[in-house]
């Protein structure tokens, strides 16, 4: 029974197959730039060529930097001063006699320091500045952190610092000067080690009206405006009001005259008629009492037509002779009787005029 399993086992010797088996000591290597590593490949079987190729599928060569060896059934690939460029996967391939192939791989990796992250700010709420990280190259490797650091650019200041994770992308810097320039600094870290510093220039704002702020804080648009309005109508009032009493003018004033004007003037000339008539009767004066008008200024009855004012052509009537001669006689009249006959005239005056 085992002859023939004997018979086999010699038919794939003399063939080759199924006896060469690659490996490399490694599957995944990790190294930062600058650094050496070499792999080892190991046939198993008779191969005819070991050979290795780069991540660009291209047949290695040995060079200064990058050396190849083989020693019987292995080979090692060296590469020095290890930079960005040489990440990839490397193959191991091993040939037989009738051009059978095998092959391994290995991945290598080649972290770096990361690169300045991008920075820029804006203004936060109160004495605050909120400065915002957009992350650039991390090197191949997470990035763990950002160091910040920052002083005022006036006072030359000790730096402050801060950190923040890595998967952060903003920091917000407090109890900041008002009015006050400041400089910052912020580098990026990853178990490689840190990046160039990123540096960011920013002024802080003035001190804010707290009032102004605390008013209007809650206010819209149109609400403001509302209020201006409201304001300006308010000055508009006050400073007509002013107007009407100070100087009799202003809308107020107008108005006033529109809908008053004819009551104001009747009651205005019987005030003077009685305040003539008060200080005539204070002073004991004998002078008779003259209202001076013009010739536009005519008096009319009660039903509208004119009435015929004496002149110097015009003939006394009794009670004026009467009057005269007791003038003339020096005899002195007082004033109820000097106001009875006054008005006994004007009464015969209207009388004549509606018989007439």
């Amino acid at each position: 029974m085992k002859l023939p399993y004997l018979y086999l086992f010699g038919l794939l010797i003399s063939s080759g197959q199924a006896f060469l088996q690659v490996t490399i000591s490694l599957s995944k290597v990790e190294i930062s730039v600058g650094q050496s590593k070499y792999f080892t490949c190991t046939v198993m079987g008779d191969p005819d060529t070991i050979d290795w190729y780069n991540p660009q599928g291209e047949k290695i060569m040995s060079s200064q930097r990058v050396v190849v060896q083989r020693e019987g059934n292995r080979s090692w690939l060296t590469i020095y001063n290890a930079n960005v460029d040489d990440a990839g996967i490397y193959r191991c391939q091993a040939s037989d006699s009738v051009g059978h192939l095998q092959e391994a791989t290995v991945v290598l990796e080649i972290y770096r320091e990361p690169s300045p992250p991008y920075v820029h700010g804006q203004p936060g709420g109160g004495k605050s500045f909120k400065i915002s990280i957009t992350k650039q190259d991390d090197g191949g490797a997470p990035i763990l952190n950002y160091v910040i650091k920052y002083r005022s650019k006036d006072k030359e200041d000790q730096w402050m610092e801060k950190k923040v994770l890595g998967n952060k992308d903003y920091i917000i810097l407090e109890h900041l000067q008002w009015n006050m320039g400041y400089e910052v600094q912020i580098t990026a870290t990853n178990r490689l080690g840190h990046s160039e510093p990123a540096t960011y220039e920013f002024t802080m704002p003035p001190k804010p009206n707290i009032i102004a702020d605390t008013l209007f804080n809650g206010l819209g648009i149109g609400a403001v405006i509302g209020l201006a309005v409201a304001a300006l109508l308010l000055i508009l009032v006050v400073t007509d009001v002013s107007c009407f009493f100070m100087r009799q003018c202003g809308l107020l004033m107008c108005i006033t005259r529109r809908i008053c004007g004819k009551k104001s003037g009747s009651s205005g000339k019987s005030k003077e008629l009685e305040e003539g008539k008060a200080a005539y009767l204070k002073d004991g004066s004998k002078d008779p009492i003259v209202e001076m008008r013009t010739e536009d200024e005519r008096i009319t009855n009660h039903d509208g037509s004119p009435v015929n004012e004496p002149n110097e052509t015009t003939p006394l009537t009794e009670p004026e002779k009467l009057l005269l001669k007791e003038e003339n006689g020096k005899e002195a009249l007082s004033a109820e009787t000097i106001e009875i006959k006054i008005s006994n005239d004007i009464i015969q005056t209207k009388e004549s005029d509606s018989k007439a």
